[in-house]
């Protein structure tokens, strides 16, 4: 018969002997559980440096050095975002390596504390403009930057059903004053002149007023555009409108515009 006075050391048991055995394996399974959580740290540590190689962890460092300086620098920052636009830079995986390189700080975070609000607008305005396919502009270091040249040929954006109102002069593109409204077609329409057009002492139209967001912080511009069209009198027309309203053709054309039109 077993002695009255034994205590089991068993899984169950309940004396001292068990308790010490319960510690020691509780202590083990904790080292355990550390010695794989810190394996699959330095395993996603080292996944992360591979990804900082990357174009987007190139980015989120960039991002990092400037949120790390005080105060933050509005314009360092827009010149990343413009070339992240231009590199067509995944932004999700830039804000999952921002995190993991800043220890667990957010990028949407450090935005909202450092960037002003007129800075995050004209950031997404020119994310717009740069992940546009086939836009006429791109903004590069707060500059506007030119995809076409003279005697290019142009088009309506691709299933558009918008319009794109013309102007006798580059000016009127922003005033709004006695525009043509050129109803969307599959022409192509000749650039003659483009050029950056000062908007601060004209008197903009209404939706401006409303809609529009300085795509340069630095300067008070806009791109417009010249391009040649047929009237359906015959006469051949030069008119201007906003840039941002075409699209490049690929590969690039030159020569006459089409005579494929409709004015409203």
């Amino acid at each position: 018969m077993p002695d009255s006075n034994h205590k089991s050391i068993g899984f169950i048991g309940t004396g001292t002997g068990s308790l010490a055995l319960m510690a020691l394996m509780a202590g083990g399974g904790l080292l355990l559980v550390k010695k794989v959580g810190d394996y699959f740290a330095q395993l996603k540590k080292g996944q992360a440096e591979k990804e900082l190689d990357t174009p987007e962890g190139q980015i989120a460092l960039q991002l990092k050095n400037i949120f790390g300086e005080t105060p933050v620098s509005d314009s360092k920052y827009r010149m990343v975002m413009q070339q992240a636009a231009m590199s067509k830079a995944d932004m999700a995986k830039v804000r999952e390596l921002y995190y993991l390189s800043t220890g667990g700080r957010r990028l949407s975070d450090d935005e909202q504390s450092h960037i002003g609000s007129g800075t995050q607008l004209t950031t997404t305005k020119q994310t717009t403009i740069n992940k546009t396919p086939g836009s006429l502009i791109a903004i590069i270091d707060d500059r506007i930057v030119w995809n076409i040249g003279y005697g290019d040929l142009i088009r309506f954006p691709p299933g558009t059903k918008k319009s794109i109102a013309l102007y006798a002069n580059p000016q009127q593109v922003a005033t709004g004053e006695n525009p043509i409204q050129l109803k969307p077609s599959a022409a192509l329409f000749r650039v003659s002149k483009f050029m950056e057009v000062p908007y601060s002492d004209l008197k903009l139209r209404d939706d401006w007023k409303k809609f529009f967001t300085p795509y340069i912080r630095t300067r008070k511009v806009f791109a417009a555009v010249q391009i040649e069209f047929l009237h359906p009198s015959g006469k051949k027309v030069l008119a201007w409108s906003d840039a941002r309203e075409w699209r490049t053709v690929t590969p690039v054309l030159k020569g006459i515009s089409g005579n494929s039109y409709q004015l409203l």
